[in-house]
């Protein structure tokens, strides 16, 4: 029997991975070799030599990696490119993950006989945040070109129910959850990481894990953080990741007077064992396409105070498996943090309850297994 032959095509981000990124390695990990075979292709500058960090662990999951390189943003000889890799790996379906890939996939697939598939992560566009004009232009150019894959896939149903507010088939849509592989996520404390942090043993630690973009909301949890300090001015803000805005938010953290209680790590390619020195996870979101790092927070057995956005109403449950307060809500977020570390029993069993209903509902298996049905159906009718 022939194997269907995948190709997952991304944008390139060179040293750091986002949650498509991961839910790529995921499938790749998991896949029935028996019957697929995966090639991950990467758009790259043409003055990029080194190759791209996702590129790199793919190769060593097994699979095939290989390079489309731009001269700029709209380079459409990618278009010529991509069919050369079409014809290169017998390719079946193209999977995409993001705009970039999206826009260059559609079109080459067009002249070729290659089925398209593509995984909604997340919009921007359909948000009210300020300042995002160029990414709402490319979200409403998105949702032009989107509208023309064979498949469509939705991480969430709050995606799901924007998919069909805006006239997509659903005959063309699906929903398959992305998945952790909660095996990663192991509740054990580092001490050392603790000592290299300047962290003392008994300190509260409140954490988050997310690019640092205004999506995110970091600049309430910063505002909630001031307000628990004054109760716990022992404890202190753990911040994993990089992005955009980490000059700003260490602008503000000077403002709100609380820097010295900051902690910026930087992008973490493993984020585990950061997440195991905290006491509290907060997401602030204001909007949220899923929300991966909330997942994995939850995944370690740690108590979380969730902003109602992303998978948040669909998922925890407020009181039962996390605290949920409302999207900007600064003293929300601060009496959650303060009540998960007045009441350690609560705490610990809000992040048990949270662990055990990731393991249940975000397994590895199943998302697989809903890709791989898409992979077949749309393979057998390339044929």
């Amino acid at each position: 029997m022939r194997k269907a032959n995948i190709m997952h095509l991304m944008a390139s981000r060179q040293d750091q991975l986002y949650g498509g990124d991961t839910v790529v390695l995921s499938i790749l990990k998991g896949i029935d070799r028996n019957r697929f075979n995966c090639v991950v292709v990467a758009f790259s500058p043409e003055d990029e030599k080194d190759k791209p960090r996702l590129l790199k662990l793919v190769e060593q999951s097994g699979a095939k990696t290989d390079i489309v390189y731009l001269k700029n943003k709209f380079d459409v000889e990618a278009i010529g490119a991509l069919n050369k890799l079409f014809k290169k790996y017998d390719i079946d379906v193209l999977h995409t993950h993001d705009y970039k890939s999206n826009l260059f996939g559609l079109v080459a697939t067009l002249f070729s006989r290659v089925k398209s598939v593509t995984t909604i992560h997340g919009w921007l566009g359909f948000t009210p945040i300020k300042g995002q004009f160029k990414a709402k232009m490319y979200a409403w150019l998105d949702g032009i070109v989107t509208k023309w894959f064979d498949r469509v896939v939705a991480v969430s149903e709050r995606i799901n129910d924007i998919l069909k507010q805006n006239g997509y088939s659903q005959k063309k849509t699906k929903l398959i959850y992305n998945a952790l592989d909660t095996e990663r996520f192991i509740s054990q404390e580092d001490m050392n990481l603790k000592q290299e942090l300047s962290i003392s043993s008994d300190v509260k630690i409140i954490g988050t894990s997310s690019r640092l973009t205004e999506e995110k909301g970091h600049c309430y949890l910063l505002e909630a953080a001031a307000r628990v300090f004054k109760q716990y001015p022992d404890a202190v803000l753990l911040i994993v990741g990089d992005g955009q805005l980490r000059g700003a938010l260490e602008i503000l953290g000077e403002k709100l007077n609380i820097s010295d209680k900051m902690i910026f790590t930087g992008y973490c390619d493993n984020v585990v064992p950061y997440l195991n020195i905290m006491d509290v996870f907060v997401s602030a979101s204001v909007w949220e396409g899923f929300g991966l790092s909330l997942l994995e927070a939850m995944s370690c057995g740690l108590p979380v105070v969730a902003s109602n956005v992303g998978i948040v109403p669909e998922f925890v449950k407020d009181r039962a498996s996390g605290l949920v307060v409302e999207p900007k809500d600064v003293e929300g977020i601060a009496k959650a943090i303060v009540e998960l570390i007045d009441s350690k029993l609560f705490a610990d069993n809000l992040g048990t309850a949270a662990q055990q209903a990731v393991r249940e509902r975000f397994s590895l298996k199943s998302m697989i297994a809903g890709y791989e049905d898409v992979y077949l159906e749309l393979s057998e009718a390339g044929k």
